[in-house]
């Protein structure tokens, strides 16, 4: 049997909360373009590839949550750069801010004062030296840098200010993070 495998673009969802009208008329849209794979007697499988989360203080500005690691760690006297691995050309769905940082330090004797920084921080969830996070996330030592960021569930990472553009994220839904991990799957 033929496969088909079909994909678009999660700009409605970075962009509108689920139960607003413009998110409810794009949903009710893929829903009817589903019901007419069903009727022709197509198997239809329906999946994401992330989970998305608010990612702001709330009240009715919808600022964004954001803790820019680089600039933070830096302050605190810390030499580092952040990679946000997020970074993509699409940065007006999220603006190039995620829930996950890894960091690379300009002295690997920095890492204890870099865990205790951040550790100290409300918008992070946890902060994991090289081996831990390879060990907890089956991640590959030689990709990532002395340390793992993870972003709590309403906030995101940057690198600096200076580095992202927030005129393009008026209300910022991101992932990334471990609270995103729930997907559905979905099959008729």
């Amino acid at each position: 049997a033929p496969l088909l495998y079909l994909s678009t673009t999660d700009f409605v969802q970075h962009k509108y909360e689920p139960d607003e009208e413009t998110a409810l008329d794009f949903y009710a849209g893929v829903d009817a373009a589903i019901g007419a794979l069903d009727d022709m007697g197509a198997i239809v499988g329906v999946t994401a590839d992330h989970g998305m989360k608010g990612k702001t203080l709330g009240g009715p500005e919808h600022l964004p949550n954001i803790l820019m690691v680089e600039s933070y760690l830096s302050e605190a006297g810390i030499n580092n750069t952040t990679i946000l691995p997020i970074t993509d050309p699409y940065v007006v769905h999220h603006g190039a801010l995620g829930s996950y940082a890894t960091v690379y330090l300009e002295q690997e004797s920095d890492v204890a004062s870099a865990i205790e920084a951040l550790n100290g921080h409300p918008n992070v969830y946890r902060v994991l030296s090289r081996s831990d996070a390879c060990a907890l996330y089956e991640l590959p030592a030689d990709r990532i840098g002395e340390l793992v960021v993870v972003a709590t569930e309403n906030s995101v990472f940057g690198r600096t200010p200076e580095y992202h553009d927030l005129e393009v994220v008026p209300r910022l839904r991101s992932h990334g993070g471990e609270s995103e991990q729930w997907v559905p799957l979905l099959v008729n």
